[in-house]
């Protein structure tokens, strides 16, 4: 009977994430034409040598997407992998259009190469041991 209710309660679950990863899929289809209408913006700002939309704002909102898409995927694929782009992206955002001090600029750098090493030590280990299993098997 728990057994029973468990699975009932984590098939809801993975049905709600995938609700949730549409509804966000949505929101980034929606978020993607203010971006197209931003390009347009700024093309317009260039050829009458003034700029209608900063560009630290565009960069903004595109990152902002790309870590929409990535965090859809994570969503989905629920791999360790996939939590460490996201946050890898998440954290190139913050150093390339946030306003950091010099101190926060360091750690986040100091960040990212930490999320580099946990990736290739963690992930690459993963993939070393498949490919021997693999070739045992044939």
């Amino acid at each position: 009977m728990r057994n029973v209710f468990r699975n009932k309660v984590a098939a809801i679950s993975s049905y709600l994430e995938i609700i949730l990863s549409v509804v966000i899929l949505v929101g980034i289809t929606i978020m993607s034409v203010q971006l197209i209408l931003d390009i347009v913006m700024i093309v317009r700002g260039i050829s009458n040598a003034s700029m209608a939309i900063p560009f630290e704002k565009f960069m903004g909102d595109a990152l902002k997407l790309i870590i929409g898409i990535e965090f859809v995927k994570m969503l989905i694929n629920h791999t360790p992998e996939s939590v460490i782009e996201v946050l890898l992206f998440a954290m190139a955002r913050k150093l390339i259009v946030g306003s950091s001090s010099s101190l926060d600029v360091v750690i986040g750098i100091g960040s990212i190469a930490v999320l580099f090493v946990v990736r290739r030590f963690l992930f690459d280990k993963q993939e070393k041991s498949l490919l021997c299993q693999e070739r045992e098997g044939t």
